[in-house]
């Protein structure tokens, strides 16, 4: 009978041991999720959608701040498509 009280403390160590390596692994998982959520708002943050009238009023302080950087000196034209393409750029 000694012979059972071994094989049943060893299987209770094996299952002991079995217990404890997922919690480890936990740690782990956690950490790439908090991970994966931190990216995940990055994303959300970077996909601001402008309205048309936001778009156009940017374009708009955006052309006159060039032109103004550039002492007038060119046609309006050109600082509002630089500035359309910057803002473009940025979105």
């Amino acid at each position: 009978m000694a012979t059972k009280k071994s094989t049943e403390t060893k299987k209770a160590t094996k299952k002991a041991t079995a217990e404890k390596k997922p919690k480890a692994s936990l740690g782990a998982k956690k950490t790439v999720a908090k991970k994966a959520v931190k990216a995940k708002a990055k994303k959300a943050s970077s996909k601001v959608k402008l309205t048309p009238e936001q778009l156009f009023v940017k374009t708009q302080e955006l052309a006159y701040f060039l032109a103004e950087k550039d002492g007038f000196s060119r046609n309006p034209t050109h600082y509002w498509l630089d500035a359309e393409t910057e803002v473009a750029r940025q979105n």
